[in-house]
């Protein structure tokens, strides 16, 4: 008797001491400061060193001569040169005279209704193209010592770019290097006169949807889950309307604490929306931290960005 009397007097103060210690911890816990980081401007691309623009203003200010009023608003187009894998893995093989074709192909004054480059103005855009890829710019001129590079044809064709408007099919040249490479490097054919060059990197991620009425913007991009605890956050919009273009972001709030180290922030796709005070029209979208353009689809659905393939499709 005395034996189970002193087993239940020890499971009786096992049980007060672990409940004394959880808690304990519940109210260290408690105590302890939060550290869920503060609400932050989501950046684009994820990987850009500098710092968002702390003014949204300057996000807009590369883009105030913007035509918006003109009769054809002008192309803006994110990629114009689509370099094919097998260019991209030995620069130092292009630095020689590129040796065209004895009949280049001659280009129709307009295609489409575009304005065409000439061919020999398409090689020229393509070496420019390079000397930018490979930081490189004894790329632009060819170097005299080293090995001629052939150029075994070069043909005028159609292919289809990203543009800030969606997808669009337009004139472009093939550019096939050597008897060996199949896949060509594509070069836009369209003349100057019909683009607008991007005075901002064209790097941003996301994608944005317009509503019929023009009015309502959707901008998507890849965050945080929703929820609440730890790696899971809200999101609310924030943008800035002028006479030329749009700038639109996502804030992030953190839920909970956030002390893993190996939180994936950036696995799922999110989406904020925006009603603007006119309709879009003719504007530029642009984000709000780096006021780089963004892609504009009326249809409502959804296609992440991606660059064009090695054959430019």
């Amino acid at each position: 008797m005395g034996t189970q009397t002193t087993r239940r007097t020890h499971r009786h103060r096992y049980l007060a001491v672990g409940a004394t210690a959880v808690v304990g911890f519940v109210a260290l816990g408690l105590a302890l400061p939060d550290n869920t980081p503060d609400p932050r401007l989501m950046p684009d691309p994820a990987d850009r060193t500098q710092a968002p623009l702390t003014d949204p203003l300057q996000a807009t200010a590369p883009w105030r001569a913007f035509p918006v009023g003109a009769a054809q608003r002008p192309l803006l187009v994110f990629d114009p040169v689509t370099i094919p894998t097998a260019l991209r893995s030995d620069p130092d093989r292009l630095r020689g005279r590129w040796v065209l074709p004895d009949r280049l192909t001659t280009s129709p004054p307009r295609l489409d209704g575009f304005g065409v480059t000439s061919a020999e103005e398409a090689v020229a855009m393509l070496r420019r193209a390079l000397a930018g890829v490979f930081r490189d710019e004894q790329l632009r001129t060819a170097d005299p010592s080293a090995e001629p590079v052939t150029v075994s044809a070069i043909r005028l064709t159609r292919r289809t770019f990203d543009t800030d408007r969606g997808r669009r099919t337009l004139p472009a040249w093939a550019i096939t290097f050597g008897p060996r490479m199949v896949a060509p490097a594509i070069v836009l054919a369209v003349t100057d006169d019909a683009l607008y060059p991007s005075p901002v990197p064209t790097d941003a991620e996301g994608d944005v949807t317009l509503s019929p009425d023009g009015r309502r913007l959707t901008y998507s991009f890849l965050g945080a889950a929703s929820g609440q605890g730890n790696c899971r956050a809200d999101y609310t919009p924030v943008f800035l309307e002028t006479a030329t273009a749009v700038a639109i972001g996502a804030v992030e709030h953190r839920k909970g604490h956030s002390r893993q180290a190996n939180c994936r922030m950036s696995a799922y796709r999110r989406s904020v929306s925006v009603t603007l005070t006119a309709p879009l029209h003719n504007r530029v979208v642009v984000t709000y931290a780096y006021g780089a353009p963004l892609p504009v689809r009326p249809d409502g659905t959804y296609r992440w960005y991606r660059p064009a393939t090695g054959t430019g499709r």
